[in-house]
């Protein structure tokens, strides 16, 4: 940030939150010049350096978000467990547990589908698991999303105050859904290497099997 001609011209927040430990802002780069000896790799290849980087950064934000899922589903239960409304705690409610236990089963495949990612990068490097960062880049900020604004119900206006961190939750599920890559591009990757079947509607195994 000390570099000639570089300069922060404002502080950004996004959707009213500011992100204190990766604070985002409006820069502008007057004549900057970057030594030769700073470059990180060679000139040129700089959207492969980032895409290289951009599968663990993916597997991160998602453990993140998983772990935040986590808190949100604890703060439900101990809300609806204390919140009274027509004669009766709002955790006796069946809608009430219907979205706890839908939270629940959504975290796992979430966690589990993260685990697999995290496992066949390991294995296969940046381009072996390049279908599995974009399963989870979809999947995880979508149940992030949905998971706080269920969590914004049980709490009530109080879900949208600084007292819970669940409206920032959702905003950083929205977030998600555009950084890195929005979901447009990450569902055609994830279209793209959707294998074709080599055989037609008219002489396929199921119609072999099962003739009318």
């Amino acid at each position: 940030m000390d570099a000639p001609g570089v300069r922060l011209v404002r502080r950004l927040r996004w959707m009213g939150c500011e992100d204190h430990v990766a604070p985002i802002g409006e820069l502008v780069f007057e004549n900057v010049r970057v030594p030769a000896e700073n470059l990180l790799g060679a000139e040129g290849e700089g959207f492969k350096v980032a895409q290289v980087r951009l599968g663990p950064a993916r597997i991160h934000h998602c453990m993140r978000s998983i772990g935040l899922c986590e808190l949100l589903i604890e703060l439900m239960m101990a809300r609806a467990a204390e919140r009274s409304a027509f004669g009766r705690t709002v955790i006796q409610y069946d809608t009430v547990q219907r979205w706890i236990a839908e939270a629940r089963v959504e975290l796992e495949q979430a966690r589990l589908l993260a685990y697999r990612c995290a496992w066949r990068l390991d294995q296969a490097g940046h381009h072996g698991a390049w279908r599995d960062v974009s399963l989870i880049k979809v999947a995880v900020p979508a149940m992030l999303q949905k998971i706080a604004d269920r969590a914004m119900q049980v709490f009530g206006a109080m879900g949208g105050s600084d007292d819970t961190p669940i409206h920032q939750a959702l905003a950083w599920g929205r977030l998600l859904r555009i950084g890195d890559g929005p979901d447009e591009v990450h569902l055609r990757q994830i279209f793209r290497m959707e294998p074709m079947p080599d055989w037609s509607i008219a002489n396929s195994p199921y119609l072999a099997a099962h003739p009318a």
